[in-house]
């Protein structure tokens, strides 16, 4: 990272120890779940101060309902000036389920230090009512929604990585 000197990271730490999902696990496997991946929620919280440090950029991405946001790392992010914490909807970009075509609502919260006019047309949310969700929480023939629904829609990536440019431009 120090050599290559990026003007931009996203970082995208595993969400799975903090979705709302993981807080009905027994406490004991609960915590032991987090205990594991702390090590990287530190990593990101490490890589987004460097960049501010730099007057670079970032972009950390989790579920809107994240229990990462809680977190005391996240509260050091959350006071430095220009660091925003916005959401999008990731039907807005086509994320679907691969068995029955719906699509999946599935707020997904940014913490970015990136300029909020460049940001904003990123930031797409649903229209209560202008379409059908499929929920998130159960399974269907290729496995758990939760872990298909981890993949960005293609027009996602293509909207961030137009963001990034114009913002590094």
């Amino acid at each position: 990272m120090h050599e290559e000197d990026p003007d931009f990271i996203l970082l995208t730490p595993e969400c799975k120890a903090w979705c709302n999902w993981s807080a009905l696990l027994p406490k004991t496997l609960h915590d032991w779940k987090r205990s594991r991946v702390w090590p990287m929620v530190r990593f990101t919280s490490e890589v987004a101060q460097y960049q501010i440090s730099r007057d670079k950029y970032f972009m950390i991405e989790n579920p809107q309902g994240s229990a990462i946001w809680d977190t005391l790392i996240a509260d050091k992010l959350f006071v430095q000036s220009g660091v925003c914490f916005d959401v999008l909807d990731q039907c807005q970009y086509g994320l679907r389920d691969r068995e029955n075509g719906k699509l999946h609502l599935k707020p997904t919260a940014l913490v970015h230090s990136m300029n909020q006019d460049i940001v904003k047309p990123l930031l797409k949310r649903c229209k209560p009512g202008s379409h059908e969700h499929q929920p998130l929480g159960k399974r269907n023939k290729y496995g758990l929604r939760t872990a298909q629904a981890q993949v960005y829609p293609e027009a996602l990536c293509r909207k961030i990585a137009e963001v990034v440019k114009a913002q590094i431009a």
